[in-house]
């Protein structure tokens, strides 16, 4: 299960699972204006949502308290991506 809190215009905070049902939503709120997600109280996620957040350019959108597990899991996704160009 996930929730997506908007705790200021452009910043949003995801809660509990990422998954792949969630992409949508993230997409819109980027789309909106959100420049900052907070993940910092994710504690699960799936691949597609994974390589979702490792395509956004950081001058875009900044990932805040992402847990490290993550931030490792989206720098490989992004070496990975490089790699493949």
């Amino acid at each position: 299960m996930f929730r997506i809190e908007h705790r200021f215009p452009e910043r949003c905070r995801v809660i509990g699972s990422l998954e792949a049902r969630c992409l949508p939503f993230l997409a819109e709120a980027l789309s909106q204006g959100t420049l900052a997600l907070d993940l910092s109280e994710v504690d699960k996620a799936e691949d597609a949502p994974v390589r979702f957040l490792a395509g956004l350019a950081p001058e875009r959108c900044s990932l805040v308290g992402c847990p490290q597990w993550l931030a490792l899991w989206i720098e490989r996704m992004r070496r990975e991506g490089h790699r493949s160009e």
